[in-house]
């Protein structure tokens, strides 16, 4: 039940902004391509919502989201060299 509530409080506190949403599908999109669903080890507790929101906010500070949607389109397996989230994507596939 924390983890539903830890997502509805992020929600609201977050608000709907759109570039925020749209990083958080790519996080969890090349999280997924690496074989983590995010979304259930966010809920399980395995990630926290804090740690979920800096992976977001680095990936808000890439300047190829292009390279990343053309790698994810790809169905390319890991990460790109250029991921500001490689590291962690490598943990989180573990």
């Amino acid at each position: 039940m924390q983890a539903v509530f830890c997502c509805i409080q992020r929600s609201s506190v977050l608000g709907k902004s759109s570039r925020f949403e749209f990083h958080d599908q790519l996080v969890s999109r090349m999280a997924a391509a690496n074989g983590a669903d995010l979304d259930q080890m966010t809920q399980e507790g395995n990630v926290s919502p804090e740690d979920r929101d800096a992976a977001v906010v680095a990936c808000m500070g890439c300047t190829d989201t292009d390279g990343c949607q053309a790698h994810l389109r790809a169905l390319r397996s890991g990460t790109p060299d250029f991921c500001r989230n490689r590291d962690l994507m490598d943990q989180w596939s573990k």
